[in-house]
């Protein structure tokens, strides 16, 4: 194997191990860590955007009914109706457990942000129904606006209560006021 090879193989090797390391393995979506420090880094330069909490509601009753193997196709779904329905610009992650994030940095407004929300939700109750037709399941989202350049921490507080306001009150989405 000539040098430039065996530069070329390590290369690859330090390609996969890094995208290993970044992406969340059942989803394909980065994983918290590589979301978060991506959304940092993108929110030092975004001026105004969204950033949305989603939460698949019913969760552990799709794990405890169907199994644990259906429950990750329900993910596995989840993440592809949120790549196909959200801008191509837009940075996704999957949280943790049920809940995926989403940041989109750029003006398009809040009807425009309401009506991804609708093919996504609509697309997700039908993935849902196909998997699991027993189960009752939605997904609840908060949304917040940014406005100038904010902390991750802070866009993330906000959506998050808007999340947990919308699973209260039975509403798929809710905005952070």
């Amino acid at each position: 194997m000539t040098e430039e090879e065996k530069v070329k193989e390590l290369q690859q090797k330090l390609l996969y191990f890094k995208e290993r390391s970044e992406l969340d393995l059942l989803t394909g979506l980065y994983n918290r860590m590589s979301f978060e420090s991506y959304v940092s880094q993108k929110l030092e330069k975004t001026e105004d955007g969204y950033f949305l909490m989603i939460d698949v509601d019913n969760f552990k009753g799709i794990n405890d009914l169907y199994g644990h193997l259906t429950g990750d196709i329900v993910l596995e779904r989840t993440a592809g109706l949120l790549k196909e329905v959200f801008p191509a610009t837009a940075v996704i992650g999957r949280m943790g457990g049920d809940e995926f994030a989403v940041l989109i940095s750029e003006t398009i407004g809040m009807a425009a942000i309401e009506a991804m929300i609708g093919k996504m939700t609509a697309g997700f109750r039908q993935t849902a129904e196909e998997i699991c037709p027993e189960c009752v399941t939605n997904c609840s989202i908060g949304i917040t606006q940014i406005h100038g350049h904010e902390e991750f921490r802070t866009v993330y507080q906000r959506s998050d209560t808007a999340m947990y306001t919308a699973k209260k009150s039975s509403r798929e989405f809710c905005w952070y006021e």
